[in-house]
């Protein structure tokens, strides 16, 4: 009787730290190594950590290198889009965040439609003094310039928790341009305007940019994705396709 409690006992610690999640789409073996969520293929080679959605049962939990997000928002195009519960779970139904009441769907999406749920939301983005307090709050690092030609030094530094960091120049005439880096691979440049003219360009460091505006003189937005990065130059004052291509290469 003894023994078969021990072995019930260690089955149960076993469960505690391996089985199989839904990661995706796709159901993979998985292991708690010192608190590290780990996947394996089913002839046990080690994929890596795991960054991503997971379902467990009927919840959805997010996990960024490993870790389970727990009492956070999670952005997509630069916006508040999900939040992850105190214990991690994904809110659906209706949710009170910081005293304010929040609507999400089925899916787990802020419900746009409901205008109650963005009363009071709370700005993601905070202040930063320099690039070493964005990288404290984002938790990567962003290389940027000190100046661009006709719009001065950086004038704003802001960063959103384990997401973004977005550093903003102003021009003399009232033009601006703003740099961001984020931690997906997601467009993060909010920029949903259509543009007739649309072009890449492959840089020998690998990247891939790509150009949108008028035309080839008039660009107002370049994108990339390098490394696990998503990155976008964007301005309310269009420059030339030369001219924001280095802008662009200066920003890593």
């Amino acid at each position: 009787m003894k023994r078969s409690v021990k072995a019930a006992a260690a089955l149960l610690a076993a469960l505690a730290v391996t089985g199989t999640f839904c990661v995706g789409a796709k159901a993979d073996t998985y292991r708690m190594d010192n608190g590290v969520l780990t996947h394996f293929s089913d002839s046990g080679e080690n994929l890596g950590v795991v960054s991503g959605w997971v379902t467990k049962g009927a919840d959805r939990y997010y996990y960024k290198n490993g870790k389970m997000m727990k009492a956070s928002w999670l952005m997509s195009d630069g916006k508040p889009t999900y939040y992850l519960r105190n214990d991690g779970r994904m809110a659906q139904g209706k949710l009170r965040i910081n005293g304010k009441l929040y609507v999400f769907g089925k899916n787990g999406r802020l419900q746009d439609e409901n205008a109650e749920s963005f009363v009071g939301m709370a700005n993601p983005f905070t202040d930063c003094s320099d690039m070493e307090k964005a990288y404290d709050i984002a938790g990567f690092y962003a290389s940027v310039p000190e100046k661009i030609k006709g719009f001065g030094n950086r004038d704003s530094i802001t960063a959103v928790a384990d997401y973004m960091i977005q550093v903003t120049y102003s021009g003399k005439n009232g033009g601006k341009i703003t740099v961001r880096k984020g931690s997906t691979r997601d467009d993060i440049s909010g920029d949903y305007n259509k543009y007739r003219f649309s072009q890449t360009e492959d840089l020998k460091d690998g990247r891939k940019l790509t150009y949108k505006g008028s035309d080839e003189s008039s660009i107002s937005l370049v994108t990339w994705v390098y490394k696990g990065y998503s990155f976008s130059v964007s301005t309310d004052v269009p420059l030339s396709m030369e001219d924001m291509g280095k802008i662009a290469a200066a920003v890593k």
